[in-house]
């Protein structure tokens, strides 16, 4: 009787062991040999530790990887790009407190067949030329290359320059005009052109 009530007693936990060992992969051994069981739920836990670091490091890597994309030198790239853009739409709409902002203060321009202007000549140029009454002025731009070194960038660009008499009247005037701009990396960190290079196609 007693054996039985120790037989009896046992049976059951000998079962759930064994669902035990099974669901967690152990096998049966593992489920009534209590070293073998802790070893094997050792094994478990280490390779549910490594999935989750896997699983960890793949998200992270996916977050990050928009951000690995975007090196220096595209960032520079496009920076210049709406430098130049932010300039000829001021240009165009005779913002004339805002066309001397894309350039550097140590500037030297260069115009085939004009003489060398500082930035406060080129400027002066410029705020004239949008306070002509007679005639108004616009710019496209078509940008060919960005190189960037560094605080440094080279633009190999056209500028093409339509000028027309006010009301319309007459025939538009269409220059276009390839250049080179050398831009340098400010201490606020804006792009501005230092050097440009530029003249006017036969």
């Amino acid at each position: 009787m007693g054996a039985r009530g120790r037989g009896g007693s046992l049976l059951p936990a000998l079962a759930q062991r064994k669902r035990f060992s099974t669901v967690f992969g152990f096998g049966e051994n593992a489920g009534t040999t209590g070293p073998g069981g802790v070893w094997s739920l050792a094994a478990v836990l280490c390779r549910t530790m490594a999935t989750i670091r896997i699983g960890l490091f793949a998200a992270i890597t996916l977050l990050l990887a928009p951000l690995a994309a975007c090196s220096p030198d595209e960032t520079a790239e496009a920076e210049i790009r709406a430098a130049l853009t932010q300039w000829m739409a001021d240009f165009n709409d005779g913002t004339a407190d805002k066309v001397c902002e894309l350039f550097a203060p140590d500037l030297r321009s260069n115009y085939r067949g004009q003489p060398e202007r500082n930035f406060d000549e080129l400027c002066a140029l410029l705020q004239k030329s949008l306070k002509d009454e007679a005639r108004s002025f616009t710019y496209a731009l078509d940008i060919k290359e960005i190189i960037v070194a560094g605080d440094m960038a080279a633009v190999r660009l056209v500028w093409t320059l339509t000028i027309r008499s006010e009301g319309g009247a007459g025939t538009a005037i269409v220059s276009r005009e390839p250049g080179l701009d050398i831009f340098r990396k400010q201490p606020d960190g804006s792009w501005k052109v230092a050097r440009f290079l530029a003249f006017e196609e036969d």
